[in-house]
């Protein structure tokens, strides 16, 4: 087996993942006819916000878990988020109250990331029962904070992340290429990363392995708040509102994002890297479909679809992996 070979059998989830994501991306432009800044701008503002959140529920899937959480959580920390700028730039100025505000949104991000840490690692109970109970939790704040959509988003805030750099790069690229390049190789490489990969892999040889579990379960789990909250805040740059049912499809979405990436709902196996690509898939999809005149009302159906269809990939896939085949028997027993 050459080194060709040897990268792609290894990363071969990732590569085909890509693959798929440059067709549809190819598609996408194609549609656009004549794609302007405005539209390359556009493109990459549909894709940030999930990209982002598929980044927590890659280490949930990783530690063994789903976090069903995500979604409501975004929501809160949008509805925190636009409701708290106007008192906040009232009392502090226009930066000022931006900066307190985004701090005041991570805050409650990272305290939701530690009930459900707390619940999980404490409570000896499963991440999937967890969050659903904590998605209710999160709801009912949402919308007691934000009854109705609505807030008043600064647009020096919304223009800073919805924009464009220098009138010509999106910020909606840079922030991917942060969290895809930057952020996920710093936790990748940090004894975080390898702590949740080796939990995921096998909970009590890592424990055996001098891994303190269940503190790196907490800090994962108060990182994922903290990504979620990153994630409330550019939806709030761009719907320039709070909207406590903004966040409705983003579990479902992000758990489809990371499994097209080669993600184990098992733990251990994964990468955020890959999770980008089946994220960016996702999120054109919706444009794709509305093209070819779909209706909205199949979208979610269509959505779940392909990720029962992925889900069925690679479960055969993997029992290929595993059975013999009749060569293989043959040549053990003989």
């Amino acid at each position: 087996m050459n080194k060709f070979q040897r990268t792609f059998k290894n990363q071969r989830e990732t590569i085909l993942v890509y693959a798929l994501m440059i067709v549809v991306v190819s598609v996408f432009v194609y549609m656009q006819h004549d794609l302007t800044k405005f539209g390359v701008t556009s493109l990459f503002n549909q894709c940030v916000t999930l990209v982002v959140v598929a980044f927590p529920q890659t280490i949930a899937i990783l530690l063994g878990g789903i976090d069903m959480s995500i979604g409501p959580m975004i929501a809160l920390c949008n509805c925190v988020l636009a409701m708290s700028f106007e008192p906040l730039i009232g009392r502090f100025g226009e930066t000022g109250g931006i900066i307190i505000a985004v701090l005041l949104t991570l805050l409650v991000g990272a305290l939701c990331g530690t009930l459900n840490g707390s619940a999980i690692v404490f409570g000896k109970l499963q991440p999937i029962i967890v969050t659903i109970a904590t998605a209710s939790i999160y709801s009912g704040i949402a919308l007691y904070v934000c009854p109705l959509p609505g807030g008043n988003v600064p647009r020096k805030f919304s223009k800073f992340l919805s924009g464009r750099v220098f009138d010509v790069i999106p910020m909606a690229l840079i922030l991917i290429l942060f969290f895809t390049l930057v952020v996920w190789r710093v936790f990748r490489n940090s004894r975080l990363g390898h702590a949740i990969y080796a939990i995921g892999g096998n909970e009590y040889s890592a424990f055996l392995s001098g891994i303190n579990v269940e503190r790196s379960k907490m800090k994962a789990y108060i990182f994922c708040g903290l990504l979620a909250a990153c994630a409330g805040i550019i939806l709030t740059s761009q719907s320039s509102s709070g909207d406590a049912t903004g966040g409705s499809s983003y579990a479902v979405n992000s758990i489809t994002s990371a499994v097209m990436g080669g993600a184990l709902l098992s733990g251990g196996q994964g990468t955020y890297i890959a999770s980008v690509a089946g994220a960016i898939i996702l999120s054109l999809l919706n444009g794709i479909l509305l093209f070819f005149q779909v209706s909205s009302y199949y979208t979610t159906a269509i959505q779940g679809a392909l990720l029962l269809l992925v889900l069925s990939i690679y479960a055969f896939s993997r029992i290929r992996r595993v059975t013999p085949t009749k060569q293989e028997e043959v040549s053990e027993n003989g």
